[in-house]
């Protein structure tokens, strides 16, 4: 793990212990270790994020954003088809590109890795109401109110 806060909350250790799942935290200012999921998201960001209608990466030079490119009159993605083309970019695209460090694409190396070592079925977690409950965020104090009128009413 990478010492972020979140990292380090009671729920979040509750829900590894539940699971017992064992922490290896990332060693501070060594950002290398990490370099294998720092890197899906440096290849995922420009190949699939930057190119969608409404993206953020005109606002990084303001003077040549135009009314007709503002990202803000352009967002058109809700979080379904967000996750519906993130799922067909990873499992369609990406998962099928030849990568230049396995010699293969990583749905090939999977497969081959599931030949030599198998499914691990006993390290498998269950998506069940339990998990879901607990890696649901809670508020700072624990407690949040229930209003008529507003709904559930968290930090004010």
């Amino acid at each position: 793990m990478d010492r972020g806060p979140e990292c380090g909350s009671v729920s979040f250790e509750t829900l590894l212990t539940r699971d017992f799942v064992a922490t290896k935290d990332r060693p501070a200012g060594a950002p290398r270790t990490g370099a294998v999921l720092e890197r899906l998201f440096g290849t995922t960001t420009p190949q699939l994020l930057h190119p969608w209608l409404g993206n953020t990466q005109a606002s990084k030079h303001p003077r040549l954003m135009t009314r007709e490119v503002n990202p803000k009159r352009l967002a058109v993605w809700t979080l379904e088809r967000c996750s519906a083309r993130l799922f067909q970019y990873a499992y369609e695209v990406y998962d099928q590109m030849d990568h230049p460090t396995l010699g293969q694409s990583p749905r090939e190396a999977f497969a081959q890795g599931m030949q030599l070592a198998g499914l691990r079925t006993h390290r498998l977690m269950p998506y069940s109401e339990a998990f879901l409950l607990l890696t649901c965020p809670s508020t700072r104090t624990g407690y949040a109110k229930v209003e008529r009128a507003r709904g559930i009413v968290v930090n004010g």
